[in-house]
């Protein structure tokens, strides 16, 4: 079995059992606690912040042995789970437990999920699709199968039968790593034949390029990253407003298989149109949809509205990952990329929750989440043309506009003799997909 095919099968199951356990925990910890909201939003505040500091203090161990460190988190699962069959009998102390081991949980998955996708995948656009409609589509039955476990059955049965499932899905991996462990090209960062070509990994432009990059992406994920947050916290405002699992775990089985819907049809549309403005779109009609969700009171309204808010923030978030993956495999930054992509989300799930704390309530979250995404409808088409325009100028090798656009002194030249043929930036507008696309597909090279 190839990585990826191994990856497909871990993302798979992995989200069927993240979200078949611990998207409940605040809402059994509100249960527990008799009602205190409070309680539930500061667990989901503290374990994301855990989460960031674990992500920083492992980066590059992360980096370095993915598979290991997806093996590894079924220790904090575990622990995890013997937390929540026992939370009942002391909530506090348990609660706080829980918060640390699935925020270890959440560092061992995803950038180590992110960096594996990087090092096994070529054809990144449909594949990126692909495993997001895996992934939710197992999140969706997940999420559905849990609230029906926790109204009918109990704890107990949904602790044994998530460990069991887990522990089957990262076997494949590790046979993956254990045999190729000690081949020199074997989970290493691939750096484009642009890169190779026009300039060393030293050079000051390209040092200050790669910053640049990574800036523009990081507000733009920021912005339309606050989403994450209303996944977060509608389900426990669907408890509060229902009374119970299972209608909590239907809405979100819904939103999970409409985002991973929204992500495969983006990724078949990536290839063959320009979705510039359907990202756009799609930014302006999520935030629609999300300020009329604390509206709605009609059940089967509900199910639509957010659901089609989570099909077209899929849509945005599937088409800047694939705009910043782009660039980031031609500047041999993928997983620096990645990394900051992470950060940028985590920064937005810290601000959801704070937000609902000083609310006092939870669907103010859709009105803050509704401003930051026609925020990103505005500022996104501003950055993605600002750094078009530098990756036009390093692919051509002009160091001179490049060190303007950067807001640099250009000091020297690196073929002071040689004639540059300058392609405009119009004609490189409607070729610079075909361009990065011929730059990776003809990737040979990799440095560590």
């Amino acid at each position: 079995m190839s990585q990826l095919k191994a990856f497909k099968f871990y993302k798979v199951l992995s989200g069927f059992v993240n979200n078949m356990v611990s998207a409940f925990v605040p809402l059994i910890i509100y249960q527990y606690t008799d009602g205190n909201i409070y309680w539930s939003l500061f667990f989901i505040l503290a374990q994301r912040v855990l989460t960031y500091i674990f992500k920083i203090v492992l980066k590059k161990h992360l980096e370095r042995n993915p598979e290991l460190f997806l093996l590894l988190r079924t220790v904090p699962i575990i622990l995890f789970q013997i937390c929540l069959a026992f939370v009942n009998y002391q909530v506090v102390v348990f609660s706080i437990l829980m918060c640390i081991f699935n925020a270890l949980s959440f560092t061992l998955k995803d950038y180590p999920s992110d960096c594996i996708q990087n090092y096994s995948s070529q054809g990144f656009y449909s594949s990126a699709g692909v495993l997001r409609l895996l992934e939710y589509l197992g999140s969706a039955v997940a999420a559905i199968f849990g609230g029906v476990l926790l109204d009918y059955i109990g704890r107990y049965a949904l602790v044994i039968i998530s460990l069991v499932i887990y522990v089957f899905a990262v076997l494949p991996l590790l046979i993956v790593y254990i045999k190729n462990r000690k081949n020199p090209t074997f989970n290493k960062e691939m750096v484009s034949t642009a890169t190779l070509s026009f300039g060393n990994l030293d050079d000051k432009n390209t040092k200050l390029l790669q910053k640049s990059i990574i800036r523009k992406y990081f507000l733009s994920y920021y912005l339309i990253s606050i989403f994450e947050s209303v996944i977060e916290l509608l389900p426990l405002y669907f408890y509060i407003r229902f009374g119970n699992f299972s209608m909590s775990g239907y809405l979100t089985g819904f939103q999970y298989a409409l985002f991973g819907l929204g992500s495969y049809l983006t990724s078949k549309l990536y290839t063959k149109k320009d979705l510039h403005i359907f990202n756009v779109i799609c930014a302006i009609l999520s935030a629609l949809f999300c300020c009329s969700i604390p509206f709605v009171q009609n059940i089967a309204l509900l199910f639509f509205v957010y659901g089609g808010q989570q099909f077209f923030y899929s849509c945005s978030a599937l088409y800047i990952y694939n705009k910043m993956t782009e660039k980031s495999k031609i500047l041999g930054i993928t997983n620096q990329a990645l990394y900051y992509k992470n950060s940028a989300t985590y920064c937005s799930y810290f601000t959801g929750p704070v937000f609902s704390i000083f609310m006092g309530v939870i669907y103010p979250v859709c009105f803050l989440a509704t401003g930051m995404s026609l925020a990103y409808a505005l500022y996104y088409p501003i950055m993605e043309e600002s750094a078009r325009r530098q990756m036009v100028d390093y692919l051509q090798d002009n160091d001179i506009k490049l060190s303007r656009r950067l807001n640099t002194h250009f000091h020297h030249s690196k073929n002071k003799n040689n004639k540059h043929k300058q392609r405009s930036d119009k004609t490189f507008k409607k070729k610079d997909k075909h361009l990065i696309k011929n730059s990776n597909a003809n990737d040979n090279k990799r440095v560590d």
